[in-house]
């Protein structure tokens, strides 16, 4: 009866001690999510990121912060976005230029999902336009409005700290353009010249004649836009910045 009694009272310990570990793990999860927004955002915090720098009347700006979390402004007009909020006629009539689109905004960026080192799926969340919509008080031309270029929060992001390599189409119909065309030759005559090397060594020639992260990179993947540091955001091994 004793070795029942026992028996029963060790089975309700390991239940109970099972119980326990599963209402930890939870906790262990959310602290290393925790941990790793906050060592990622970290090389985030103080850098400027925009969506052009070829074009000054046309921008989304962010200003991050530690932990994920921005500000910025969008500036755009009439003849570059197609839109009209009301002043688009007397702005060309009166003016003789388009109506200047204005917005002023914050928000905060969470990691979702990790890709590989260096490289983050992020969702955008709290995202808020802090000025009221409508015409200037004061620059006639100009129109308060109530979205920035390349922020929604239900878009994809993906963000690339420096030195991640990069998918080819990151690079498409830009500045690299010529790049990506030279590199092909390159590997085309590589190929030729290295027939006999088996599948590992071409995965590692392969990463390393890829292009890379010049700086941080976040994309919004759902309409194809990229917020950098700089015009020139990326590197191969072909082309090495100074």
């Amino acid at each position: 009866m004793k070795k029942i009694f026992l028996l029963g009272l060790c089975l309700i310990l390991v239940g109970c001690a099972g119980q326990g570990y599963e209402k930890e793990n939870p906790k262990n999860q959310i602290n290393q999510s925790k941990a790793l927004n906050e060592q990622v955002f970290s090389f985030l915090d103080g850098k400027n990121l925009k969506d052009s720098f070829s074009n000054p009347h046309a921008y989304s700006s962010l200003n991050f912060y530690d932990k994920g979390d921005f500000d910025g402004d969008f500036l755009s007009n009439s003849d570059l976005d197609g839109l009209d909020f009301g002043l688009r006629e007397e702005s060309q009539k009166i003016y003789n230029r388009s109506e200047i689109h204005k917005s002023i905004f914050s928000g905060k960026f969470k990691i979702v999902d990790t890709i590989e080192k260096g490289i983050y799926k992020l969702k955008l969340s709290d995202f808020t336009i802090n000025n009221q919509k409508g015409p200037d008080a004061e620059i006639k031309y100009q129109s308060w409005v109530d979205f920035a270029n390349g922020l929604r929060e239900d878009d994809e992001y993906i963000l690339y700290l420096k030195g991640a390599p990069l998918d080819t189409y990151l690079l498409e119909n830009n500045q690299y353009e010529e790049i990506i065309e030279e590199d092909h030759e390159e590997e085309g005559h590589h190929d030729h010249s290295h027939e006999d090397h088996d599948e590992e060594d071409d995965h590692d020639h392969e990463n390393d004649e890829g292009f890379k992260a010049y700086g941080i990179i976040l994309y919004n993947k759902t309409q194809g836009i990229i917020f950098t540091e700089h015009d020139k955001w990326a590197f191969s091994n072909h082309h090495h910045h100074d």
